[in-house]
């Protein structure tokens, strides 16, 4: 039959479209008018006939477009595929393969969620739950957004949250957990290894059964099979504390901020650290170093192999050194080494101190006594405040003095009350050891006031000084003459006294008397006999007693005591001088040998008193001067200048002429004053400088040089370190408040800081750092990274120099502008980006990529090369039209240009057939001319919706029937027939 049809542009599709000329367009499109024609349809059909095909006979499921749902109750969405029984992929674009996989889909109704989500389900029971899931294994379950489950049974339940392996879990947004198993609880968590457990916010488990309980805690380690063969028997590394670390087999970090380095290293103190094999830090903000070293105290430090620090701030350095519970504030250092009580100080081996501020130097050596002190070899202060000083020395007493090797001090201090002043046979030297007396001559002196002066020289009670023991004496040289009663004499002192001493004889000038001389032998009689007219020979006879100084001169308020014949004078022995009679002749010396002290020396300035000139002055040692005011100096050719006038220490061959200076070392020198030089040729040149050490220099003010070599140039300036064996690269500090700490570091900056050895400070103040915001002309710029946090208005830290480099490990995540950063934080920076709606994202910089690519079915392609991304589109910029159907024109599905759209436009149109013979094809633009003819009139009307038609009719005037053709004439209506067995055709008047 005929149809009327007209050709119009779809807005929809894009396309030209042909529709029945009784539809009703929208509007016009274009200004031109549309064309209308009377086409002649002739429709045949044709048998189509298939070949035969093999093929399996798959159960088939249900599915939408371009679905592929492959298994009995499969089910597969829009260009999804779900593959066996009871699988269903129940988004558009997404995979479901295995009996009973599962892709969900959020209800229609829910705004803002896209049906085609994109999800896989592969494994049998597995399920992946939002947009952009993946499930891989048996059971595996991605619940969350971006979720990765792979495993049997593994589970990935928040945003972005991995799962790998057979049970594994990871629970909250970004948490990643690897391994049989492992377990991620919370945002952030990683957990890798066989039952990893990452529990809190940021942090990581790494190794079988490792547990990170403690927000931003770190565990790495699996357990330690201890010589066991059941590889899943011990636990591993646990940090159960926020920001806690834990790093080794079964190490654990229990208490927050604590760290446990090694192998079942523990650290339970809050602030601790644990660094070895089976150390442990359990006191807060306490340090063990080494193999089961033991940090227990507060803030307690122990290093070494089994060193222990038990007390708070008590430091124990050494293989098994010992700092008890009870030694709060202590220090020991040495091998077995041990302190037990508070505020003590041990250093040597086998060392120890047991008594509250004690000292305890060298190997062996032990300070048992309050604040006593032990220094040498296998010495020992047994009393309190005693000293012992000398190998094998030994102070007993409280107070006691040992000074010397081997010297013992064990007389305890002397009583003035009970003391007893022993006149027994003043003329032995022995024999008066009674616990408390002293010896004085009294019957030579019988003298009440005399006695007295002894007994007040017994004050206090501190034990005695003692330079050997009971089978080895020493004495005591170079001592200088006692001025004070308690003051001890010297040699000298003691010939003056036997000097003063005059022998007398008594005669009989006339015979009137008989002189009987006592018995010589016999030293208890001491009085002569006279005969004939005693009265006579009394007064004859007498004497004067006379007191003289060691000039002889008589000493001033002094009188002559008349001394006659009867009477006896006696002299009696003192605490240090011994009275000795031989016949008529008396002998003064020391009553015994001077004790705890000795001098071997010859020759010499020092003799006499001439090495102490200035007033208080004490010079002990050959050819050693003390010539300023209140100085001691100590030591061959120690020397303490006239212009130092204030309490001087200088031991060895030391010189200082500055006020209050300490001086100790060969050759060590002072020039300025409150300076300290010890060691060998240490020097200090400027006030307040301090040198320490082998050839320690210091010559800035208020410098400080420590260690062999260490120079001090500049003032304030801190030289920290020895130099090498052959002094060519010295620790130096030689700027204003620099500082050079380490061997060979050098600081010569002004408040530059050169920190481990060969380190050197090379950047000044006012350095402008790096602003990555405002390089290559970029403008979004930070406003913390100004003033002081861009540019440096100090000299900076060095920890290398130009060739030699060094990490700084072990560094906390910086807070503030000015703080140091680290690795973390790097690896934490991440790139925010939104998209239409509203939508927001991130990714990480240092392990994920951002992806720009075209959404499916977008056309849109995106390539990444070198430094830029290029975006295209699938199709070409070329657009043609395909004619269909009569109903319908189609064109290709894809993006165009208006460009290519205009083309395809202009190059499209349709085919004028007249019967079996194509005319040409009809485009846009193009005009065909329907003319009348003979029996055909052409009339063109407008209808009132602005669309043209064009009627033609046939005029049937004059026309008969002829051979094979009849004419018909019905209602106005004339029908032209030909007949024929084949075709047949018809023109109707409309």
């Amino acid at each position: 039959m005929n149809h009327i049809y007209k050709v119009i542009w779809n807005t929809i599709t894009q396309t030209w479209v042909a529709v029945s000329e009784l539809s009703r367009a929208k509007g016009k499109t274009k200004s031109s008018k549309t064309l209308n024609a009377v086409v002649l349809a002739t429709v045949s059909a044709g048998a189509i006939v298939g070949g035969a095909e093999a093929a399996i006979n798959y159960p088939q499921g249900t599915h939408t477009v371009n679905g592929m749902a492959i298994g009995t109750n499969s089910y597969a969405n829009r260009n999804s595929v779900a593959y066996g029984e009871a699988a269903k992929a129940n988004d558009g674009y997404s995979v479901a393969i295995g009996a009973n996989a599962v892709t969900n889909r959020v209800g229609d109704d829910e705004v803002g969620v896209s049906p085609d989500r994109g999800m896989i389900a592969i494994g049998s029971n597995s399920v992946a739950k939002l947009e952009g899931a993946t499930a891989i294994g048996s059971k595996a379950e991605a619940a969350g957004q971006q979720s990765t489950a792979v495993g049997n049974g593994a589970q990935a339940k928040g945003y972005n949250s991995s799962a790998f392996g057979e049970g594994a879990i990871a629970e909250k947004n970004y948490g990643v957990a690897v391994g049989k198993s492992a377990n991620a609880k919370e945002q952030l968590g990683i957990a890798v290894g066989k039952n990893a457990s990452a529990e809190n916010y940021l942090s990581t488990a790494v190794g079988a059964k490792t547990q990170a309980k403690g927000e931003s805690s770190i565990a790495i380690g699996s357990g330690d099979l201890a010589g066991g063969t059941d590889l899943d028997a011990p636990e591993g590394a646990k940090a159960t504390g926020n920001a806690s670390m834990a790093v080794g087999a079964s190490a654990k970090a229990t208490a927050d901020n604590a760290t446990a380095l090694g192998k079942k290293a523990t650290a339970s103190g809050r602030d601790s650290i644990a660094a070895g094999a089976t150390a442990n830090a359990s006191g807060e903000a306490s340090a063990a170093f080494g193999e089961s070293a033991t940090a227990s105290g507060k803030k307690s430090i122990a290093t070494g192999s089994h060193a222990s620090a038990s007390a708070e701030n008590a430091i124990a350095i050494g293989n098994g050194s010992q700092a008890t519970d009870k030694a709060e504030n202590s220090l020991v250092i040495g091998k077995g080494a041990l302190v037990t009580a508070k505020d003590a100080t041990v250093v040597g081996p086998v060392a120890q101190a047991n008594g509250e501020n004690a000292t305890a130097v060298g190997r062996g050596a032990a300070a048992n006594g309050t604040e006593s002190t032990a220094l040498g070899r296998g010495t020992k202060a047994d009393g309190n405040q005693s000293i012992a000083l000398g190998k094998g020395a030994n102070a007993k007493v409280d107070s006691g003095v040992a000074l010397g090797d081997d010297s013992v001090a064990d007389r305890t201090a002397r009583s003035q009350n009970g003391i007893v002043i022993n006149t027994s046979d003043p003329s032995k030297s022995t024999g008066f050891n009674t616990e408390n007396s002293v010896y004085a001559p009294v019957r030579l002196v019988d003298a009440p006031e005399a006695l007295n002066l002894i007994k007040n020289t017994i004050k206090g009670n501190k034990g005695a000084v003692s330079v050997g023991d009971s089978s080895n004496t020493r004495q005591i040289i170079n001592v200088a003459a006692g001025s004070a009663d308690s003051d001890a004499v010297n040699v000298a002192q003691l010939k003056a006294v036997a000097g003063a001493i005059k022998h007398y004889d008594v005669v009989s000038p006339n015979g009137d008397i008989t002189v009987t001389h006592p018995d010589p032998h016999d030293p208890n009689k001491t009085v002569w006999n006279l005969n004939l007219n005693p009265d006579r020979v009394k007064e004859i006879t007498k004497w004067k007693l006379r007191d003289v100084d060691e000039n002889g001169n008589t000493e001033a308020g002094k009188t002559d005591a008349l001394v006659k014949g009867d009477e006896t004078v006696t002299f009696q022995d003192t605490d240090t001088i011994n009275v000795e009679r031989d016949g008529k002749t008396l002998k003064f010396r020391t009553k015994k040998n001077i004790k705890y002290f000795s001098v071997n020396s010859s020759g010499g300035t020092n003799e006499d008193n001439k090495g102490a000139t200035g007033d208080n002055a004490i010079a002990i040692g050959k050819d050693a001067a003390s010539s300023a005011n209140n100085a001691v100096v100590i030591g061959k050719s120690a020397t303490a200048l006239k212009n130092n006038e204030q309490y001087d220490l200088n031991v060895g061959t030391a010189t200082s002429n500055a006020d209050s200076a300490v001086v100790i070392g060969n050759g060590a020198t002072s020039k300025q004053a409150r300076t300290v030089a010890i060691g060998n040729a240490a020097t200090t040149l400027h006030t307040s400088a301090i040198a320490i050490g082998d050839k320690a220099y210091s010559n800035g003010a208020r410098g400080i040089a420590i260690g062999r070599n260490a120079q001090s140039t500049g003032n304030n300036s801190i030289a920290l370190g020895a130099g090498d064996q052959n002094d060519s690269n010295k620790t130096t500090a030689s700027a204003e408040h620099a500082v050079a700490i380490g061997s060979a570091a050098v600081a010569n900056i002004a408040d530059g800081i050169a920190l481990g050895s060969k380190s050197e400070t090379t950047a000044a103040s006012g350095q402008t750092g790096f602003d990555a915001s405002t390089h290559d002309g970029r403008a979004n710029h930070y406003d913390g990274l100004n003033g002081k946090t861009l540019t440096s208005n100090l000299a900076g830290l060095s920890i290398g120099n130009g060739n030699k480099t060094r990490q700084i490990n072990h560094l906390a995540a910086g807070k503030a502008d000015d703080d140091a950063v680290n690795v973390a934080q790097l690896k934490s920076v991440n790139l925010a980006f939104k998209g239409d709606n509203n939508t927001k994202g991130d990714v990480r910089l240092h392990d994920q990529r951002l992806s720009v690519v075209g959404a499916t079915g977008s056309f849109i392609t995106t390539k990444a090369s070198d430094n830029k991304l290029e975006i295209n589109t699938t199709k070409s910029n070329e657009l043609q039209f395909t004619a269909g159907a009569a109903n319908n024109i189609t064109t290709p599905t894809g993006l165009t240009t208006d460009k290519a759209v205009a083309n395809a436009i202009n190059n499209s149109g349709w085919t004028l057939q007249a019967g079996d013979k194509t005319v040409g094809l009809i485009n846009p633009g193009d005009k065909v001319n329907i003319a009348s003819g003979n029996g055909i009139t052409v009339t063109p009307t407008t209808e009132a919706n602005g669309v043209s038609k064009i009627t033609i009719n046939a005029t049937v005037a004059g026309i008969q029937a002829g051979r094979n053709v009849t004419v018909e004439t019905t209602n106005g209506v004339s029908t032209i027939n030909a007949i024929d067995t084949n075709t047949q055709a018809s023109v109707s008047k409309l």
